[in-house]
């Protein structure tokens, strides 16, 4: 069977994913290239064929359009078709009708409405979702939830949204005095507001330093890399580097917007420190903690809420050992099974039903 795999960057973490589909479809993965998002990821792909999309914006960004999907769909000719479910896509939507002509099973993967408010426009949306669709995967249940009642609900399941960690770490220890954060350095970030809640700490006589792993905005770097409490280390994209680097700390901070790098401390045993306004954040993964059992939160752009609550963890040492043991069984547990698992899961299912009708 034929699984065409659509995505809008091919991300290095997703590589394992579909390697693990490969073994039961022959598998054509078809997105854009881009080193932004984990090193060189063709490298990773040995079981599955891979073909370049372009994505254009359009209407100043609002829409994107990606250049050659169309043409792969009709060469392919796939039996089932796993794509990324971004309403702004334009191309998706024609991909969608295209497919439903070519009698193509469809499985969708979003984020449903997690930080969106189920208005006309958004039911309109959905509406067409489960007319053109046979499945529609959720990040979490926090955003499947919000589709209740709605005609695309029978069709959604949840496939927690997880990477895995190649070099996962089960702490023992709570006497380290670091923050590690991972993570682009780009609007809506806020690692300023993380070192200046560090610096605030030194100050006060709390020794804490900072370990920054990441790139992009290069301001962040000559504005602070000369305080001696913050480590930047660049890109990195091994895992057991980044492992070496988290057992000098004792939590993970990521003090703007955060998604999937939540999950990432909580493989490293690291409680995640973010916001507790979690319709803002970049992902629904925040929704994966529970404030004060494996991670906690703070009032979203406060830097005395944030010092309160590294404070806080830092201080109790009690407290510390609850949430690393307890952040690191969460990541055992939304990766047991994989994520692969539960996605080939649902293909199978999909396909079946087809076979049996």
């Amino acid at each position: 069977m034929r699984l065409l795999i659509v995505q809008p960057f091919l991300a290095k973490y997703r590589i394992p994913v579909f390697e693990e589909l490969a073994e039961s479809y022959e598998v054509l993965l078809a997105a854009e290239e881009s080193t932004s998002y984990g090193g060189r990821p063709l490298e990773g792909l040995t079981k599955v064929s891979f073909s370049r999309l372009k994505n254009r914006g359009l209407l100043r960004g609002r829409l994107i359009w990606q250049s050659g999907l169309l043409r792969i769909i009709v060469g392919f000719k796939p039996d089932i078709v796993f794509l990324s479910a971004n309403p702004r896509q334009l191309s998706l939507w024609v991909a969608l009708f295209l497919l439903m002509f070519l009698e193509s099973k469809v499985v969708l993967h979003g984020q449903g409405l997690y930080n969106k408010t189920p208005s006309l426009f958004y039911r309109a949306q959905f509406f067409l979702f489960s007319v053109l669709s046979d499945k529609y995967v959720c990040y979490t249940d926090s955003c499947r939830v919000p589709l209740k009642g709605m005609s695309i609900y029978p069709k959604t399941v949840v496939a927690e949204n997880s990477i895995v960690n190649a070099a996962p770490l089960k702490k023992t220890t709570i006497s380290e005095n670091g923050i590690l954060y991972i993570g682009r350095f780009r609007d809506g970030c806020k690692l300023d507001l993380l070192i200046e809640a560090v610096g605030s700490m030194n100050n006060s006589g709390i020794a804490i330093e900072l370990h920054v792993i990441g790139s992009g905005d290069k301001n962040y770097e000559k504005k602070y890399s000369s305080l001696s409490y913050v480590t930047f280390y660049g890109e990195i994209y091994d895992s057991a580097k980044i492992t070496s680097i988290s057992k000098k700390c004792f939590s993970g901070c990521y003090p703007g917007d955060a998604g999937l790098s939540i999950l990432h401390y909580m493989s490293l045993s690291l409680p995640p420190i973010v916001h507790s306004c979690l319709t803002q954040h970049m992902g629904p993964e925040p929704s994966y903690i529970i404030d004060g059992i494996n991670g906690i939160f703070f009032e979203r752009n406060d830097k005395a809420s944030l010092v309160i609550a590294i404070t806080k963890i830092y201080k109790d040492k009690e407290l510390l050992n609850k949430l690393q043991v307890n952040a690191f069984g969460t990541y055992q547990k939304l990766t047991r099974p994989s994520l692969g698992d539960r996605i080939l899961k649902i293909l199978n299912e999909v396909i079946s039903v087809d076979e049996n009708s």
